[in-house]
């Protein structure tokens, strides 16, 4: 039996498959089927003959509840909250939540999710400790069912004011809502999906998370009936926006953990690939048809935040910190109103694709860019269907060269891949120029179809001298999520000075998260003797206003006041510069415990290639470079021994991605079988 790691795009779906043993691993790489990604799974299953052996489990990335957000694509939903707090929502805490916005003069605030005549206030009041001051009035609740029945919802988010700290009365609504609008609607409590204090980000975390839940739920009911071979609904993992995956019950209850679940799988298997390597500051770089995702890993540990905010809405779940630009291989080339030449965000997609698809797309892309510079060769076979046409790529470009006023088709392609690079570099200076890390201390890790194709040049532009293609690189998302832990978030509202302290009350809360932390990944067919769980406190000095998260360890028995103190003086000095003076008194707000455990036990070799198929010797071809064609060499990637140099420029090309090294760059194929290029001035030898 087989596991499965499915990464579901924008253009393709990338799939991964690791026999029980970790011993041999299969790749394809699919045009997605927007409207059914199913489909495309069960297409792949076929052609990586896993019909005739069987998935045993499978690890599912998807960009459902992404979508459904970005397009407003959601459920019809209803809100009950208490009286007086139905604008909660639009009146949000002033701040224009969008990037630029404050010096936007044409800025507007995003509509809520919840219309008004769909929020419905009912009395009832829980004070901050979670002392009842107003009972709930059933026959409130029983009224705004029967309305919201009569609006047709599927969804309806609970939010009631300090609910983290009783949550009795949100439930008791619940069971009211189920019985008046029946099981097929789904309910969003506030008090479960962020059990924290701060009504405004509770309750709008709540509401995406009803939003999205029937989309979520329709996709992963999908999976159930569909001929994939010993595959149970038991077996259906999905990623989580933190890097862990979840049981399918856990993704439909909560599918707000999932908006970034499509690019946590790469980030999560390129650490593993950086401490391989012994390298420990990583840029990671997934460049795919629609986008391109980045992320920082200083110390070869990735950045989460509790909080974030997409489409204008704040949501408060544990995410991997992720940049996204709209700059991928199906980016759209055009000219704006104004004459200036632009690539992205447009996409074209699967359907109908770039122009040398030969699926009805005239507009040029950035892999039609590629294929006329001959750095993706003509009549070469893409996503197992996909046979490129350069005479159409060419053509595509002809009303772009013709406005922007270039010599040639190939010179509007040289400039459109240089835009693309830009905007990807724009994104890297976001995460570390402007969060006060220096990219020139990093190594970029390139996968996903574009990103191998790109990185020297992205490198080059940052000062970058070290780029890791790692192996795999057009599945290599596909494959994180098949080596990713199964992973549980559990946070608690516990509001508390230094001063007046209970550490024995502390140490019995955090055991209390901790050991539901533990339940449930056993619940999730967690191994026992795999589970680890980390612990966390939000703390602030006294008086501010937001707080930063402090991580204390796994021992649980160590936590005092002397680790607290040490610890979050340490937080705090790495996030503004310096630490507190020590007489300043520190607030705890919120606690938080972080279990991961392994579902199966995989080697960690499982993404290293067999030894050299045949000969090395390369081919060569005509490729643009630098405003000329140049001889350039064109290896396969399965008959690269290790320690073979690879000279610019030089094309790497394997099933799902082509690697290029420019002139003035050099290629070694470390002992692991992933290729590190470095510019021939830094190391000749591309050592």
């Amino acid at each position: 039996m087989f596991t499965l790691g499915v990464d579901v795009g924008g253009t393709f779906t990338d799939l991964v498959a690791v026999n029980g043993a970790g011993t041999e691993v299969r790749t394809a790489k699919i045009p997605t089927v927007r409207d059914d990604p199913v489909k495309a799974i069960l297409q792949g299953v076929k052609e990586l003959r896993l019909d005739e052996e069987g998935v045993g489990r499978l690890v599912n990335g998807t960009t459902v509840a992404t979508n459904a957000l970005l397009e407003r694509r959601g459920a019809v939903t209803g809100m009950l909250t208490t009286r007086g707090f139905r604008d909660t929502l639009e009146v949000g805490r002033g701040r224009r939540l969008a990037q630029g916005g404050m010096f936007d003069i044409r800025f507007r605030r995003p509509k809520p999710l919840i219309p008004r005549d769909r929020r419905f206030e009912v009395t009832e009041r829980i004070r901050y400790n979670g002392d009842v001051a107003a009972p709930l009035s059933r026959e409130d609740v029983a009224r705004a069912a029967e309305e919201l029945k009569r609006q047709n919802v599927e969804a309806v988010a609970v939010c009631f004011l300090h609910s983290y700290a009783n949550p009795a009365h949100e439930e008791t609504a619940a069971e009211i809502l189920r019985e008046v609008l029946g099981p097929g609607v789904f309910l969003s409590l506030s008090s479960q999906v962020n059990p924290q204090y701060r009504e405004f980000e509770r309750f709008s975390t709540a509401a995406v998370n009803g939003y999205v839940g029937p989309p979520i739920g329709s996709y992963l009911g999908s999976f159930q009936g569909k001929p994939i071979p010993g595959l149970s609904e038991d077996a259906v993992y999905i990623m989580g926006s933190a890097g862990g995956v979840m049981n399918i019950e856990t993704a439909r209850a909560f599918p707000v953990r999932t908006i970034l679940s499509g690019p946590a799988g790469g980030v999560t298997v390129a650490r593993a690939a950086g401490n391989e390597l012994g390298i420990g500051n990583l840029i990671t770089c997934d460049m795919g048809g629609t986008s391109a995702d980045v992320a920082l890993l200083p110390g070869n540990r990735p950045a989460f935040a509790n909080e974030t905010v997409l489409a204008g809405i704040p949501i408060r779940a544990a995410q991997m910190e992720i940049n996204t630009v709209g700059a991928g291989a199906g980016s759209i080339i055009w000219t704006d109103v104004d004459g200036a030449f632009r690539v992205g965000p447009r996409s074209a997609g699967s359907s109908p694709g770039p122009a040398c698809y030969g699926n009805g797309g005239k507009e040029p892309t950035i892999t039609d860019a590629n294929v006329v510079m001959n750095r993706i060769r003509d009549t070469a076979v893409l996503g197992g269907i996909i046979r490129v046409d350069a005479g159409r790529a060419l053509q595509s470009f002809a009303a772009v060269q013709e406005k922007q006023g270039f010599a040639s088709g190939l010179e509007a392609a040289e400039g459109a891949i240089s835009i693309l690079v830009a905007r990807t570099i724009r994104a890297i200076r976001e995460i570390s120029l402007e969060r006060g890390h220096d990219p020139r201390d990093f190594s970029l890790v390139a996968f996903g179809g574009a990103g191998p194709m790109h990185a020297a040049f992205i490198a080059e532009g940052i000062g970058i001298e070290t780029v890791i293609v790692p192996n795999h690189p057009g599945n290599f998302s596909a494959l994180g999520l098949v080596a990713a832990n199964v992973r549980q978030d559990i946070t608690a509202t516990y509001l508390a000075r230094s001063s007046s302290l209970d550490t024995d009350d502390l140490l019995d809360s955090l055991g209390g998260i901790g050991d539901e932390a533990r339940e449930r990944l056993i619940g999730q067919n967690a191994l026992p003797e795999t589970i680890s769980v980390s612990y966390f406190l939000d703390m602030r000095c006294r008086g501010q206003a937001h707080e930063i998260s402090v991580p204390l360890g796994e021992d649980r028995s160590a936590i005092g006041l002397p680790l607290i103190q040490t610890a979050f003086r340490e937080a705090y000095g790495g996030r503004y510069g310096r630490p507190p003076e020590p007489e300043i008194e520190f607030e705890i707000i919120t606690l938080r415990a972080i279990g991961e455990g392994q579902v199966q036990e995989l080697p960690p070799e499982i993404w290293h290639p067999g030894p050299p198929v045949g000969s090395a010797a390369p081919d060569s071809r005509q490729t643009w470079f630098g405003g000329r064609w140049q001889e350039t060499r064109v290896w396969d990637r399965t008959r690269l021994a290790a320690d073979s140099v690879l000279e610019g420029p030089s094309l790497v090309e394997e099933s799902g991605a082509t690697t290029v090294i420019p002139p003035g760059w050099a290629g070694r194929v470390h002992p692991s079988g992933h290729i590190l290029l470095r510019p021939k001035e830094v190391s000749p030898a591309g050592a």
